[in-house]
């Protein structure tokens, strides 16, 4: 794009409603805005999937979307083998011209080898500084929208902990007062520092350090003196001043207000509009969210008492589809009406390539997520006995790991393994080798201790791997086992034991022993319905409403 087409750019679209997306990764952009893939971290996590699927979806309705991302460019060039040096370096600052794009060009970013750092360093310390350099440069993005556009309403959606210090100074310097933000919690997880160093890496926090929220104490007015006392929590910070504040299901909403409720029941006498989630907690479907902070819950209850709390569910990118998964080879590529026989050809491939015995009379499970028995999340240290229970009781199940083990649990795995001879198999981790996995296995396992959105779950629908997950979060919203043989898209379980987990592994265990003909007319009855459930447009479609009550006005598309 030349300098004419973006002063045309800029002339025809003054009045449009912005959409600005910030977050610290993003699987792709809009094939419109980046031809060539040259965003691209390798990383698959949720946030990067669910920016891109938000990011394809508004641009694709129409939005004038705008993207402030991280300037990977050392990651970029890694991940474009098939470019010169020269021709990536054209490329790069061909995109970085456009008008939809704002990189947040700092040497955390520029030189960094991975997203989120490696095991052999802190990886909390190299995170608190890129989310400090990462919102200083949000920042600068905003004001530089606000100065090109200053007739326009801003939407600002800044996603996760390490944007959140953005959000203040972004409504402090909203000159035309046109700007409205919106953040967007994932997890509960935060970084906590002392105000000085927030400071001291560039931020002019005393116009607005009173908007920031504060773990030990209130500022008093003194800034000076408040600077060496007071400690930020990054994430509360963003949610405090925001205009709303989202999340990726209704289920993971509730339970955060649950934990709020449970700690003060008055809550319910003060503010008449949680009794219907109160009502859920004494019916036995809704559990407070027991790992959440309560600062965080009285937070997010606090917002949506106020109707400031929203939350819309995920939807798959495109590209999420076995039949057109660019990350998966083109020999094994189904759609619904060849899916038993994609299905069993990737599924002989894969155990052929991860030791596991090869042959299809084998139930294939499958592990997308972090392997690390230190995890709070994802409920490995629970789950990994009552699997080597499952497997040793029935040779003929099979679990397949696609993922990179930690160095603390690497022992542990290994021992697990060679404890299971032909029926534990392991693939490192890459976007290639977790597609592959998807079209191969029968089940796909998400033992959670909490999980507020999940996309595995949602993947395999499609891929044809039922999900077993635990009933909380984003997995209860998505995975129906009543066992109505119209509507069971998986299995689901409640607690967290071995009960509740060898409960969720023997119904998998007995809907693959009714056999293909019986278990492939669910899959494809179940992936049909996935494809118009997880369509990217759905997203846009629950979105408008939010946003536009939010900014007090329709929302103008582009030219």
């Amino acid at each position: 794009m030349n300098f004419e087409d973006i002063i045309k750019h800029h002339q025809h679209n003054q009045h449009s409603t912005k959409l600005a997306l910030a977050a610290t990764e993003i699987k792709y952009l809009p094939k419109e805005i980046d031809p060539l893939g040259i965003v691209n971290t390798g990383s698959g996590g949720g946030l990067s999937r669910i920016m891109a699927t938000l990011g394809e979806a508004t641009y694709a309705a129409g939005f004038d979307t705008k993207f402030i991302i991280p300037e990977y460019y050392d990651l970029f060039r890694k991940n474009s083998p098939n470019m010169t040096d020269k021709e990536f370096a054209e490329a790069f600052n061909e995109l970085a011209m456009h008008p939809s794009v704002h990189f947040v060009d700092d040497g955390l970013f520029t030189n960094a080898t991975k997203v989120y750092g490696d095991y052999s360093y802190n990886l909390n310390k190299i995170d608190t500084r890129r989310a400090i350099h990462f919102s200083k440069g949000i920042v600068r993005a905003s004001r530089q929208i606000n100065r090109t556009y200053p007739k326009a309403t801003k939407i600002f959606q800044l996603n996760e902990w390490s944007t959140a210090l953005a959000v203040a100074p972004i409504k402090e310097y909203d000159i035309f007062g046109k700007t409205k933000v919106e953040m967007k919690y994932h997890n509960f997880h935060s970084e906590i520092s002392p105000l000085f160093k927030v400071t001291k890496q560039g931020f002019n926090t005393q116009k607005y350090y009173e908007k920031l929220f504060y773990e030990n104490s209130f500022p008093s007015g003194n800034h000076g003196k408040d600077m060496y006392e007071l400690y930020v929590n990054f994430l509360l910070s963003g949610m405090f001043p925001a205009d709303l504040i989202s999340t990726v299901s209704v289920q993971y909403l509730n339970e955060g207000i649950a934990r709020a409720i449970s700690d003060n029941w008055n809550l319910i006498n003060d503010y008449p509009v949680l009794k219907q989630i109160k009502d859920q907690m004494d019916a036995g479907v809704l559990q407070p969210d027991s790992v959440m902070s309560g600062k965080m819950a009285w937070m997010i209850a606090d917002k949506f008492i106020h109707g400031r709390a929203k939350a819309v569910s995920n939807r798959l990118e495109s590209t999420s589809n076995s039949e057109i998964d660019p990350n998966l080879p083109e020999e094994f590529r189904y759609g619904t009406e060849n899916m038993l026989e994609g299905k069993n050809k990737a599924k002989l491939h894969l155990q052929q390539i991860s030791g596991l015995e090869v042959g299809l009379e084998h139930g294939l499970g499958g592990w997308a997520n972090r392997f690390n028995f230190d995890d709070v999340q994802k409920g490995l240290k629970q789950y990994f006995p009552v699997l080597y229970k499952f497997l040793k009781n029935n040779p003929s199940m099979q679990q397949i790991f696609t993922c990179d083990i930690h160095p603390n649990s690497q022992k542990d795995f290994d021992d697990f393994r060679r404890a299971l001879p032909g029926q534990v198999g392991h693939l490192t981790f890459s976007n290639a080798n977790e597609s592959l996995m998807m079209a191969a296995v029968d089940r796909i396992d998400l033992p959670s201790v909490y999980e507020p959105g999940g996309y595995p779950n949602k993947t395999g629908t499609i891929y044809g791997g039922l999900p077993m997950v635990r009933n909380t979060g984003g997995l209860a919203e998505t995975i129906d086992y009543t066992m109505n043989p119209n509507t069971f898209t998986g299995f689901k379980f409640n607690n967290l034991d071995e009960g509740g987990i060898m409960y969720g592994l023997n119904s998998f265990k007995h809907f693959f022993e009714q056999g293909p003909d019986f278990r492939f007319n669910h899959l494809r009855r179940i992936r049909e319905k996935a494809l118009i459930d997880e369509n990217p447009a759905r997203l846009v479609e629950d979105y408008i409403p939010i946003w536009e009550e939010m900014i007090g006005e329709k929302i103008i598309l582009r030219d």
